[in-house]
Parts: C-alpha cells; structure tokens; sequence
C-alpha cells in the first residue's frame, strides 16, 4: 500500500524503506512482546516465591507449636513410625513409664492381656480403615516402679506434605489414681469396715450373678445364719478401732 501512494511517489529507494519501517516496527513490537513476557515470568515466580516462603514459615510455626505442646504437655504422647517402634517421647510419659529409648516397640510397654485390642487398632491405622481412634476402655501400661498404670489411649495418624502416612502420635492419659480411688470405694461399699468380710450388698450381688448364669433345671439352696448379740460386739470393737 505504502510503495503505491501517490504521496510517496518520487521519494528514492522507497520500496526498501518501506521494508525497512516496517523491519523495524516488527521489531520493536517483538521487544516489547518479549519484555512483556519477562515481566509475567518474573510475576509469576515473585508469586511462588512468596508462596512457598509463607508455606515455610506457616510449617515452622505449626512445628513450633506442636513441638511447645509436646514438651509441655501433661499427658504422654509418643510419636512412633507406623510399625509401632517409637520415635520419640515426651517428659510426661516418662513420669508415667519411665525413660523409654527410641527404637523400641509401643507393644512392650502394655501388659499382655491389652496388647490384642491395641494392636488391631493400631492394625485399622495402617490399613487406611482409620484416622484415628481412642479406645472405651482403660488400657494398663507397665509403670515405672513395676506396677500397672491404668490409662486411656487416643492415637491419631500422622501424614507428610503429600498426604501420605508416615507414623503414629499416641496420646496416654494416666488415670491411675482415679482407678484405685474406685476400687477401694467399691472394696467399702462390698465389705464390712470393721471385719473386711463381705457384707450383704456383696452377697445379694453374687446371688444375683449366680442365678443369672445357673441353668433353669438347677437347684440353689440359700442358707442364712444369724448370730446373736453380734451387733453389740460389733459397735463396741467398732468404737475401739475408730478411737484408735
């Protein structure tokens, strides 16, 4: 269009300035679409950047407050790898069974009637039939000074970045103290205070136990006996021992 123009015409060499503007427009135009490109990448990797500097940082924070949970916390909790070999535990179940070395199996550390329920549970985990669980039931641990501790247990299933399971965290809560607290009160409510032999709320119980499980065609004969002035030998013995 431009070499035809009347306008133009007369003008030397018009042909190949024409072809030289427009060389020079493409260009400029390519420069400009080349530097445009370059400021999109540039945006783009600013953006991940960015992103994953936040990503880290909302990891370090989320890892230094479970790490402030973990130490802090007053109930046990062990984090072990998906066969049930321990990683790491913290100060509160050292209290509860003492040190325990990395390395070593979650299993040792419950006595042998509780290790089936545990282990089935701990089982649905790595099968992926579970998340987590925490188990109705008090679960007995063998404490530091040999005797059981009674627990509850509650675990939960812990996942990398990629969603992909990589160990367990085991949360133990000692109610040892409150178990034996019930055990006595029951021992008290099911035995006499003065004589520790079973009283009559212990005997209807048992009567009761042995009638539910006996057959329909067996016989259960009752006998009671009663001893006179019992009860006046019981207050007297009974004021003697709690003046004492």
């Amino acid at each position: 269009i431009l070499p035809a123009s009347s306008e133009l015409q007369g003008i030397d060499g018009l042909a190949g300035k024409v072809v030289s503007l427009l060389g020079a427009i493409a260009a400029g135009y390519a420069a400009a679409l080349r530097a445009q490109t370059f400021d999109q990448q540039e945006e783009v990797k600013q953006a991940l950047l960015k992103a994953r500097q936040d990503t880290e940082r909302e990891l370090r924070l989320s890892e230094a407050k479970f790490r402030q949970l973990f130490t802090s916390s007053a109930v046990g909790i062990v984090i072990s790898d998906l066969e049930g070999n321990v990683l790491e535990t913290n100060h509160a179940l050292a209290g509860i069974v003492g040190d325990l070395a990395p390395g070593r199996s979650l299993y040792e550390l419950l006595h042998p009637d509780d290790v089936p329920p545990l282990s089935a549970a701990y089982q649905e985990l790595v099968d992926g039939r579970n998340t987590g669980f925490r188990l109705p039931r008090r679960i007995r641990l063998m404490g530091k000074d040999g005797e059981p501790a009674w627990t509850y247990i509650a675990v939960s299933l812990l996942r990398n970045v990629d969603g992909e399971p990589t160990g367990q965290v085991t949360i133990v809560e000692d109610v040892t103290e409150l178990h034996l607290l019930g055990q006595q009160l029951r021992h008290q409510s099911l035995h006499d205070a003065l004589t520790g032999l079973p009283n009559q709320q212990f005997f209807g119980s048992t009567l009761q136990s042995v009638l539910e499980r006996a057959d329909q065609s067996s016989r259960i004969t009752v006998c009671k006996l009663d001893v006179d002035g019992l009860a006046v030998i019981n207050d007297a013995f009974g004021d003697r021992k709690s003046v004492v």
